[in-house]
């Protein structure tokens, strides 16, 4: 019997939902359904990496940033961060540039993919440290004020400076 994709996503829909309300009932969550999502992202992305992985290595990408999102989900649904918008997007650029990561330096050798994930992770750590920090307020004050002044000059620069062709 051969093990196609469409068995392996209802079968996880119905493993993640069992799961689902087992927990739910055992321990202290934040939200069934996101701890159904969670768990839903963690599975898939987990079964399609080592199903597709070796045979189709451009997709690897998509489904580990999946199955690290769905643990940073499961580490909301827990209480282990607060629930709020910022730490979603945290959680998510951090994921990509994890994913991007391990792509770029296990998979598939590519300097390029590592320089990605680096600038993933280096927003999603801009975004985090300084709600960590306490250090909110001040730090998007100093951002507004001097650092994307910065950003625009230095991308006017790059803009106007010549590039070479290919002829």
């Amino acid at each position: 019997m051969n093990l196609t994709e469409s068995k392996v996503f209802s079968g996880i829909l119905v493993i993640s939902l069992g799961l689902t309300l087992l927990i739910k009932e055992v321990a202290t969550i934040h939200d069934a359904f996101g701890l159904f999502v969670a768990i839903f992202f963690t599975l898939i992305g987990f079964a399609f990496f080592t199903m597709r992985g070796y045979s189709h290595k451009n997709e690897i990408i998509s489904y580990l940033v999946v199955f690290l999102f769905g643990l940073s989900l499961l580490t909301l649904e827990f209480n282990i961060l607060p629930f709020d918008t910022l730490n979603i997007i945290f959680l998510l650029a951090l994921s990509v540039g994890l994913s991007y990561l391990i792509y770029g330096s296990v998979v598939k050798f590519s300097i390029k993919a590592i320089w990605t994930g680096i600038i993933f992770t280096a927003i999603a750590l801009l975004i985090f440290l300084p709600k960590a920090l306490a250090i909110e307020d001040i730090f998007w004050f100093s951002v507004k004020r001097y650092i994307i002044p910065i950003l625009l000059i230095v991308g006017g620069i790059f803009i106007i400076l010549p590039t070479r062709r290919k002829e």
